[in-house]
């Protein structure tokens, strides 16, 4: 980004690290690349993590259903693709992007991650 610095994040770390050894804390530092995020969600750990916050299964294998048999097109300022894909095979991985419900089920699934 624009006015940010790598060597920022490296003093951040440190600090935060240096903190914690003082406090006599535990704690971890994690630098994560969410490029794709979305993409490489696996459905069968979504549905437990969708489970360990209180949905019920029902709720989850709809949901994932529905993901999995939808077929996209692809948008652009020229108009909408002909082309359709998706629905070729039963999808293992992926929650989707451009719904609402991606950002809130990449939310719920991070959280679990971080609280490892």
């Amino acid at each position: 980004r624009k006015h940010h610095k790598s060597i920022n994040t490296c003093l951040n770390k440190k600090l935060v690290c240096d903190v914690l050894r003082q406090k006599k804390r535990a704690g971890a530092v994690a630098i994560l690349d969410a490029s794709g995020c979305y993409d490489r969600v696996s459905h069968a750990i979504a549905v437990l993590t969708l489970m360990s916050f209180g949905i019920p299964q029902k709720v989850c294998k709809v949901l994932f259903s529905t993901l999995q048999k939808a077929k996209h097109h692809i948008k652009t300022g020229f108009g909408r693709s002909e082309a359709v894909y998706g629905n070729e095979e039963v999808p293992i991985m992926g929650i989707g992007q451009g719904n609402g419900l991606g950002p809130t089920l990449w939310c719920l699934i991070s959280t679990i991650i971080f609280r490892m």
